[in-house]
């Protein structure tokens, strides 16, 4: 069973399970499930953009559910239209899927308005922080990712970090992301709840699955 993380700013703790999934002490594996509008957010930003997220992944070593989150996180409100969540510049000026910053890259604008480009370089970014002080875990990661540092203000409830609940929408994108790849995703191994083979996510399953979570990780 893996270690609870510490959260520095004197929040609650979490811990990364080996199958990729985060669990939040006293709230479980906080996942965006069908019945959140915001799924379907998940599920377009990784339809978009798959074979891109697969790539960057294998090329930075990082799980693909933190690229998908992030990405979600980010620009998941235009996943319905793709060539707007490609182009899409923030007021600070970042661009695109993954929301990275010209400014600080050696990337120009242009460049970083395509998904190819834009994607590896987010991955990029999320390995070198992932190298420093993070630890590799996603909670970390995400807010430095987000704002640059780690700011402690009671805001929510990780108490973690400067801008809203950035962590914790990122945590619930790359749990619901590992839970839908796996039982709908071909290039993803299957996986077995009671000895029955996921063929499909629906509401049903995915209670299931949040009842089950705790167990998942004997099962990849």
């Amino acid at each position: 069973m893996p270690d609870w993380v510490s959260n520095r700013c004197g929040g609650v703790r979490w811990r990364s399970w080996p199958n990729g999934l985060i669990e939040v002490e006293g709230q479980g594996f906080p996942a965006v499930s069908p019945a959140d509008g915001a799924f379907q957010h998940l599920l377009d930003t990784w339809e978009n953009w798959k074979g891109i997220f697969r790539s960057a992944a294998a090329k930075q070593n990082l799980p693909v559910s933190w690229l998908v989150g992030i990405a979600t996180t980010e620009t998941g409100n235009w996943a319905g239209k793709p060539a707007e969540q490609a182009t899409i510049v923030s007021p600070a000026g970042a661009v695109g899927v993954m929301q990275v910053m010209p400014a600080y890259q050696p990337e120009t604008a242009a460049q970083l308005s395509i998904p190819a480009v834009n994607i590896q370089v987010g991955a990029r970014i999320l390995r070198k922080l992932a190298n420093g002080s993070t630890g590799l875990e996603l909670p970390y990661a995400s807010a430095l990712y987000n704002a640059g540092h780690i700011e402690c203000r009671s805001i929510n409830q990780w108490n973690l970090f400067s801008e809203g609940d950035y962590p914790t929408r990122a945590v619930k994108y790359n749990n619901g992301a590992i839970l839908y790849l796996r039982a709908n995703d071909a290039d993803w191994i299957g996986y077995a709840i009671g000895g029955i083979a996921v063929a499909g996510v629906g509401l049903g399953l995915w209670w299931m699955t949040q009842h089950e979570l705790p167990y998942l990780h004997r099962m990849t």
